[in-house]
């Protein structure tokens, strides 16, 4: 069953008096006047799950907000329009959304002149926000994923990136690893792109979680648990994966690399020198790929030249940028410590190598200070491998 076809009967519906609670969204061919949009991009249909809240959420997505941002300009405006409410409800107009035929119900507003019959049409978002918060199962988070295409679909600039990074950091908190990766590989449709540095970030952070044996569920962000083998292998071949996707046109294939490309960042080839690094130590395998990624790093960090610290100086001034910095950096740290012990005296640009480790662990020292002065337990709690000086 799908939560676009759960209604009441359309007679009743058109009965009813405005406002009322129930969302109409009717996906059916039984129509007495219809009306074709050409290349329309597909409206999402939502599968109903257990999760009532998010059902309901999404249902209000779909009705106040995806729907009429697809119709065209005049569809849009009989929705809107007190004297075409009751046009709508005793004489039903239906519109081809991709294949999917919907029947057009009057939404009351106050600036439409409805005044104490308007809805109370939801904050889109706040809305966004809430079923990212809502949604808990493998199946909640698919239909979060056509929450991102058809808010997508909905809007041509599509979604800004901090509601993104916000979704990517709920999902590893609930666990979907898989859901964010599909979502990253169908970036056209859901326009999850990691060219967009606060998505890459988040993405980054989560797969450090991956390796560590999660993210907490109650505090999305805070990495638990300690490496192994078995978490350790998993988070090698999902950022692996996720550095040939940068390589995608949606992400960063369509631009040339430069010092400001994110395919470029320390912190993604940081996190790769990690994740290699562990593994090598908890299998006792080859660290060839250590000094590989250990030399891509210092490689990246001096393209970069002054914007390496400059941006830093300016993200520690910041109170929004320092967690961030602490986030994407520790992994970076942590790859260049386990890449030293592993390789002792055959590591990289010996010189270059030991600089960029003590400025790192200055810049660090100088996050955790804001943090502690600001007395941020939820950004406090991204720290204990920093602070521990343990692996």
């Amino acid at each position: 069953m799908n939560i676009s076809s759960a209604r009441p009967l359309a007679q009743a519906l058109r009965n009813a008096t405005y406002p009322r609670s129930n969302i109409p969204i009717i996906p059916t061919r039984s129509f007495t006047r219809s009306t074709t949009l050409q290349k329309r991009p597909i409206l999402p249909v939502f599968a109903e799950t257990t999760n009532a809240d998010l059902n309901a959420l999404l249902a209000s997505a779909r009705h106040y907000h995806i729907i009429p941002s697809l119709l065209s300009p005049a569809q849009r405006k009989l929705l809107y329009s007190p004297k075409s409410a009751e046009q709508l409800l005793n004489e039903p107009l239906y519109a081809s959304i991709g294949d999917e035929e919907v029947e057009l119900y009057p939404i009351a507003t106050k600036s439409a002149g409805y005044k104490d019959k308007a809805e109370d049409i939801p904050n889109k978002r706040q809305l966004f926000f809430q079923a990212t918060q809502t949604a808990r199962s493998r199946e909640d988070w698919l239909n979060m994923v056509g929450l991102l295409e058809g808010f997508t679909a909905a809007n041509s600039k599509g979604i800004r990136a901090g509601w993104l990074e916000k979704w990517v950091k709920y999902a590893f908190s609930s666990g979907q690893v898989e859901v964010v990766m599909m979502a990253l590989r169908a970036v056209k449709t859901s326009g999850l792109s990691l060219r967009h540095e606060e998505v890459l970030r988040a993405v980054l952070w989560g797969l450090h979680g991956v390796g560590r044996g999660g993210v907490d569920e109650e505090v999305p962000g805070v990495v638990v648990g300690d490496w192994d083998v078995e978490a350790t292998s998993t988070a090698v071949m999902l950022v692996q994966d996720v550095a040939d996707l940068m390589e995608w046109e949606g992400h960063c294939g369509s631009r040339k690399v430069d010092v400001t490309d994110l395919r470029a960042s320390p912190k993604l080839v940081g996190l790769m020198l990690e994740l290699f690094a562990v593994q090598a130590r908890l299998t006792e395998g080859d660290v060839g790929k250590v000094k590989t990624y250990a030399g891509r790093l210092l490689d990246c960090i001096k393209q970069q030249g002054e914007l390496f610290e400059t941006k830093t100086k300016a993200d520690l001034k910041d109170r929004y940028e320092t967690k961030h910095y602490i986030r994407g950096y520790i992994p970076v740290w942590h790859g260049l410590v386990e890449a030293k012990a592993l390789l002792g005296d055959d590591r990289p640009q010996p010189q270059f190598f030991d600089q960029t480790l003590q400025t790192i662990e200055g810049y660090l020292e100088q996050a955790q200070k804001t943090l502690e002065s600001r007395n941020d337990r939820c950004d406090a709690l991204s720290l204990p491998q920093w602070t521990d000086r343990t692996s």
